[in-house]
């Protein structure tokens, strides 16, 4: 299954990439194929290391794009106080994906 992994970076420590990370491994281990804004944000020239993200819209164009070409999303804690993994889920929700809740190295369902 073709996953997309959403979840909170704006306000958190090094963007919460770390969150990511450890989700797209451990889907990837499952046999499933990740979509990581996370990784992208990194071949995107993105360091969480330096304060400065671009403005959300650059990222939601983009973003957007890859979960419609996914099977499912995968939704990270913290993503309810998230807009833009809120925004993920409603455009996830309409277009008929699947909408799966990960809990950090547990994937039940998987």
């Amino acid at each position: 299954m073709k996953l997309y992994v959403a979840g909170p970076m704006r306000g958190k420590s090094l963007y919460n990439f770390p969150a990511f990370h450890e989700a797209a491994a451990a889907l990837r281990l499952k046999g499933h194929t990740v979509i990581n804004p996370a990784e992208m944000d990194v071949e995107a020239g993105q360091d969480p290391n330096v304060v400065g993200m671009l403005p959300m819209p650059v990222y939601l164009k983009r973003d957007l794009l890859a979960l419609l070409d996914c099977d499912g999303i995968v939704l990270l804690p913290g993503w309810s106080y998230s807009a833009g993994a809120s925004l993920e889920l409603r455009v996830a929700g309409v277009a008929g994906l699947k909408v799966f809740f990960y809990e950090t190295s547990l994937i039940p369902w998987a």
